[in-house]
């Protein structure tokens, strides 16, 4: 072998691993202070095999233990019946000023967008009177699903169905939060002296409509109107 390569060679030899029995024998390494690192490390396990104490621990668990599982209540809804289906209760109120109804009611209201029909002025506001501070109500709307007239919607409407004319301002506040379905007319059968007249509330596209007539006096409403509820 030529000398350059012979010295190339034995210089790899230097990068070679030796066998283990060639290996220099390990040392311990040295421990400057072996009581204070053992001391050490044993405070920290102790430190972790110890929970740490939580002073509010008990009083939060005692709090937690008294309050019940809050659990959603299921959406009330009053059954389907023959030819009217449930839409479920809307709630209006409450009422926490004066209510005149004739001022509302009023072609002049233009906030509420209204045109009053001289029948529902005549029949329904010309007796009404102001009321105030009236609790919320749950009022039930049904949607026809046949061709009906008054007297077969009444019969499939609960029993307290009727509003009063004190009641005007739930229609009102029905009317201002958008609550009433627009395209399709709105029914609520309000009574007025010695009759229940049928009040109309619907949207024409620019302004609600609001009318009132007698008792099967229009004839037969169509399907998709919708028939509110007095609950009692």
């Amino acid at each position: 072998m030529p000398q350059e390569l012979n010295k190339i060679w034995n210089a790899g030899k230097l990068f070679e691993p030796k066998p283990e029995s060639e290996q220099p024998a390990k040392q311990p390494e040295s421990d400057p202070n072996p009581s204070t690192v053992k001391r050490k490390k044993s405070v920290i396990g102790a430190f972790m095999d110890t929970p740490l104490e939580d002073p509010f621990k008990e009083k939060v668990e005692a709090v937690l233990k008294g309050i019940e599982e809050v659990k959603p209540e299921p959406a009330e809804k009053a059954p389907d019946t023959e030819n009217l289906e449930s839409n479920g209760i809307v709630v209006v109120g409450p009422l926490e000023e004066e209510f005149y109804p004739k001022e509302f009611f009023s072609n002049d209201n233009k906030s509420a967008q209204l045109f009053v029909l001289n029948s529902f002025k005549n029949k329904i506001l010309a007796s009404a009177r102001h009321v105030s501070e009236q609790p919320s109500t749950a009022l039930s709307s049904y949607t026809l699903t046949k061709k009906m007239n008054d007297s077969e919607i009444r019969a499939e409407l609960p029993k307290n169905h009727i509003f009063s004319q004190d009641d005007l301002w739930m229609i009102a506040d029905l009317i201002k939060s958008d609550k009433v379905q627009h395209g399709y007319a709105n029914l609520f059968y309000v009574e007025a002296g010695a009759l229940v007249l049928v009040v109309y509330v619907g949207w024409d596209g620019s302004v609600w409509c609001v009318n009132a007539w007698d008792p099967d006096e229009y004839g037969q409403w169509f399907v998709g109107y919708r028939a509110f509820s007095r609950n009692g």
